[in-house]
């Protein structure tokens, strides 16, 4: 599975609201929603999703977890950008080695090690 093309097709279902959501729901969807989560996450199940109701929240639960992680991303690569000496580079790098080490986002963990130097 292509990290970056899985990406952007569970972006674009996580853009469905709810109720296209349910009306998406079936079993190609819910296999390729499995398959994302086991390839793309660390650490992290589905839990039991047997309804059209179910798999929604599920969607709109890991996209909103991805988005509150990719937002943290964000705000540690200004604080290290932002640094004004050498220990503040130190500590700003550290806070991504953290992230990249707790994040369940591989692509998130992979960005953020690439900013350490």
């Amino acid at each position: 599975m292509n990290s970056e093309s899985s990406i952007e097709q569970f972006r674009s279902v996580a853009a469905l609201s709810l109720a296209e959501l349910n009306v998406q729901y079936g079993e190609d969807l819910m296999s390729w929603l499995t398959m994302f989560v086991q390839d793309q996450l660390i650490g992290v199940e589905l839990p039991p999703i047997n309804t059209p109701e179910s798999f929604a929240e599920a969607v709109k639960m890991l996209a909103n977890n991805k988005r509150a992680w990719s937002q943290r991303l964000g705000t540690l690569v200004i604080d290290q950008v932002d640094s004004q000496s050498s220990e503040e580079r130190a500590a700003a790098d550290e806070q991504l080695r953290e992230f990249s080490a707790t994040c369940p986002w591989k692509f998130l963990r992979q960005s953020a090690a690439n900013k350490i130097e």
